[in-house]
């Protein structure tokens, strides 16, 4: 039987057009980080905090503790996020805190007055899925300076300084000095500086500033600008558009008739990585009866994917009743032939086929029905117009 699309109710959403995708980026200080508009990103932070300076004192002190470590691996959408890297600190002062937008925290090494030894910073004071402690810094002894702690490693905590000797780690820990001499400066990320050794002269080294290391691990390969449908005679077709490309294999065009459950109906080949505007087009040649729902599901390279919003068209046989949706809260829409009668007969039964409602509406073309108080459940709609009959099963939620 020959199909005629009613109405069709097509969907147009614009983006902004993104010259950039967001970067793997390292700071070695406070800065910040862009995800440009159009895209979203799952990243993989690292962060170390600042290392302590060497301690003070009258005469010999102890090594900086090394920075703690923390990591964390999530989506962020577009926006400006702020990176603070924590300084190291001079003498007898302990590292700053760095940290990616208050999201995912390192804390520093302490340091103070005297022998030592001052803790590394602690994983228990840091914010992330994985975290790890600083090394402590070096006991100062025999007129020498104690070694700065080193900072945390990525997959365990940073070694502490032993005597004079720096602890290592990601970063480093300044040297202790000998007698008369000065700690040496700690390395960056988060290496605990020197203790000076004893004299009127020496001071202690400062530690080594910390680092934010954001590593991209995907990005939302395509800008969408547009997403249209429309009939065309027996048919359905699906125009859409993009703006810029990255790592696009495919789309898959999917279609739903009741807007949840979606099935793939085709796929298109995307144009891989471009910056230059692409369309597309796809013809549905064999729409369903009633409420046709679609989306694009694009899929890069790697296997990520991203969905489009959902465009609907309504397409129903010529000399047919139409009654729609088939899952309601307490509305219907019944689309009559062109020839129908002025009076409908709307009929409602139960699964048992107990009748529970019946009202006569009068008008042609597209009739608004309101249910009446029916519990939850599945029922059966019976609209007669003269002749012609149609019954259709909803759900009444």
């Amino acid at each position: 039987m020959k199909k005629r699309l009613l109405l069709s109710f097509p969907l147009i959403f614009v983006g902004l057009l993104c010259y950039a995708q967001p970067t793997s980026q390292t700071f070695n200080s406070s800065g910040t980080w862009t995800v440009p508009a159009g895209y979203s990103a799952t990243i993989t932070v690292d962060v170390w905090g600042g290392g302590g300076g060497g301690g003070t004192g009258t005469g010999r002190a102890g090594g900086g503790g090394g920075g703690a470590y923390a990591s964390s691996t999530f989506v962020v959408g577009p926006g400006n996020y702020t990176i603070t890297v924590g300084t190291g600190g001079s003498q007898g002062l302990q590292g700053g805190t760095s940290s990616f937008s208050s999201t995912v925290i390192a804390v520093g090494g302490s340091s103070g007055s005297g022998d030592g030894p001052f803790a590394g910073g602690a994983a228990a004071s840091s914010t992330g899925t994985i975290r790890f402690s600083g090394g402590a810094g070096g006991t100062a002894a025999s007129n020498v300076g104690g070694g700065g702690g080193g900072s945390a490693f990525i997959g365990s905590n940073g070694n502490p300084g032993v005597g004079q000797a720096a602890g290592t780690g990601t970063g480093t820990g300044g040297t202790g000095g000998a007698n008369g001499g000065s700690g040496t400066l700690g390395s960056t990320p988060g290496g605990g500086g020197g203790g000076k050794g004893n004299g009127s002269g020496p001071v202690s080294g400062a530690g080594g500033s910390g680092r934010v290391i954001i590593s991209v691990i995907g990005s939302l390969p395509v800008e969408l600008t547009s997403f249209v449908i429309k009939p065309v005679k027996q048919s359905i077709e699906l125009n859409w558009n993009t703006a810029s490309e990255i790592n696009n294999e495919k789309f898959l065009i999917e279609r739903s008739t009741d807007g949840k459950t979606f099935k793939v109906i085709g796929e298109k080949a995307g144009n891989g990585n471009t910056n230059e505007p692409q369309s597309y087009q796809f013809m549905d040649q064999r729409p369903e009866a009633g409420i046709n729902y679609y989306r694009l599901k694009q899929i890069d390279f790697n296997g990520g994917f991203e969905y489009s919003q959902v465009a609907s068209a309504l397409m129903r046989n010529v000399g047919e009743i139409l009654v729609y949706p088939t899952v309601t809260k307490g509305e219907l829409k019944i689309v009559l032939p062109e020839d129908a009668l002025t009076s409908t007969l709307v009929n409602i039964y139960n699964l048992q086929g107990v009748l529970v409602s019946k009202q006569v509406q009068e008008g042609s073309g597209t009739l608004n029905v309101t249910l009446p108080q029916l519990v939850e459940g599945q029922y059966i709609v019976e609209v007669i117009n003269g002749n012609i009959s149609k019954r259709t099963q909803i759900f009444k939620q």
